[in-house]
């Protein structure tokens, strides 16, 4: 197997599991994206930011970093 062919085949099997992310990020709710894609020790954080700031929920403490 000469060097084209694998990287063709690496190309290939990049592409394939990049498909496989997109169709799993389809079905994904808003929460299981922020999860899948972000800090999950940073949301967690924000999340504790909120319960002591007694704000409904993180959204709302995005303008506590703001000041």
């Amino acid at each position: 197997m000469g060097m084209r062919a694998w990287l063709k085949g690496l190309r290939k099997r990049e592409d394939t599991a990049a498909m496989e992310r997109a169709k799993a990020r389809d079905i994904e709710t808003l929460q299981e994206r922020a999860t899948s894609s972000g800090d999950v020790e940073g949301m967690a954080a924000d999340a504790e930011a909120a319960r002591l700031a007694g704000e409904a929920s993180t959204r709302d403490t995005n303008r506590l970093g703001d000041g």
